[in-house]
């Protein structure tokens, strides 16, 4: 059968695909994708191509035809998925973590989670919930209660 697409790689492609598949350093997603784009390179057949690789037919036409459409890259890297916004910008985000950084009110020693939220919904645009602040303090690995005044960066 006649592919609509056809993978043609430069030698430079070609290098680069075998050195995610040779490293194993990638996500296994990534490494299959490679692999489907140097078996096609070869000539294979999707059928010898999907046993091989243990991946679908029509999932080796998507890969195909995002190598001839847009680029290398794109062919080997996952398109964003679709889902609601982030609850929390990087304005916010940043008022949070200066807000940590800062010193605990008048008659505190150190920042609680409680103080925090309370803080965070006077001085930011938007209302954070207690599961919300844990997340940021943990991305930015942040403990401020281990500290009386400001945060303990670790």
């Amino acid at each position: 059968m006649n592919k609509k697409y056809s993978v043609c790689l430069t030698p430079d492609e070609r290098l680069f695909l075998e050195g995610i598949c040779r490293k194993g350093m990638h996500k296994s997603r990534k490494i299959r994708r490679a692999q489907v784009l140097l078996k096609s390179d070869a000539g294979l057949t999707d059928e010898v191509i999907a046993s091989e690789v243990n991946i679908s037919i029509p999932t080796i036409e998507r890969i195909r035809k995002r190598f001839c459409l847009e680029e290398l890259t794109s062919a080997l890297e996952e398109k964003p998925r679709s889902g609601p916004p982030p609850k929390v910008d990087l304005r916010v985000e940043t008022e949070v973590v200066a807000l940590v950084c800062s010193s605990p009110p008048n008659g505190y020693d150190r920042w609680t989670y409680e103080l925090l939220k309370r803080e965070a919904d006077q001085r930011c645009s938007k209302k954070l919930s207690k599961s919300t602040l844990r997340s940021l303090l943990k991305k930015h690995h942040l403990k401020p209660w281990k500290k009386r005044c400001g945060a303990f960066r670790t």
